[in-house]
């Protein structure tokens, strides 16, 4: 069944995406003068509820590594696990193995008495 676009649809539309943006420009003038005098992270997660616009995008800025090596680790580690003998592993599976492995390998090991 195909629908049809009626004007009065386009309208509302257009009057939802104005107030979305009027919002985001309200948000980020009120931004713009506050005083922030803590690091960027503690601040967004202060005001993330103040800023709400803002903050989805702040972390979708902040959540961007800054170098591929972690996700070429990953990948390398990830060829190690899933071999020709191997080729039946699920997703789940895969991940639980090269989660295990960067727990066991990473800081945590320290924290926890792990014995071999």
């Amino acid at each position: 069944m195909e629908t049809i676009e009626t004007n009065d649809d386009i309208h509302i539309d257009s009057l939802y995406m104005k107030q979305i943006m009027n919002m985001l420009i309200q948000e980020f003038e009120t931004y713009t003068n506050t005083s922030k005098e803590c690091s960027v992270l503690r601040w967004w997660k202060q005001n993330g509820t103040t800023y709400s616009i803002l903050s989805k995008m702040a972390k979708d800025i902040f959540g961007i590594t800054a170098t591929s090596i972690p996700t070429e680790k990953l990948f390398s580690k990830a060829s190690l696990v899933i071999r020709k003998h191997r080729n039946r592993l699920n997703e789940t599976s895969t991940s639980i193995i090269l989660c295990i492995n960067s727990w066991l390998t990473c800081s945590f090991k320290d924290k926890f008495q792990i014995e071999y």
